[in-house]
């Protein structure tokens, strides 16, 4: 692929000079980007939940939740300094532990 700029008053245009396979690839690469945007993700979506709720549900202690976690039983979600859970995930944790 060779690229040519040329600098007019108002904007650069840029001349690319690719083949037709290429164009073919770039085209088709394109498309699957936007189909991955519009189509629904075949995942079910998490019910995330806090740390303060969790503990709720689930009737166990907050430090309970940071051994399984330090552990590496459960993965936080971690949105800037807030902390998250996938509800689904540690529940399934727990009831395979008999908490």
């Amino acid at each position: 692929m060779k690229t040519v700029n040329i600098n007019e008053a108002k904007a650069p245009i840029q001349v690319i000079t690719i083949t037709v396979a290429e164009l073919e690839k770039l085209f088709e690469e394109k498309v699957q980007q936007a189909l991955r945007q519009v189509t629904p993700s075949k995942e079910p979506k998490k019910e995330v939940i806090s740390r303060k709720d969790l503990c709720k549900r689930l009737g166990v202690a907050y430090s309970t939740l940071r051994i399984w976690e330090i552990k590496g039983h459960i993965k936080p979600i971690r949105l800037g300094r807030r902390v998250y859970f996938d509800y689904k995930e540690v529940l399934d944790y727990a009831t395979s532990r008999g908490a």
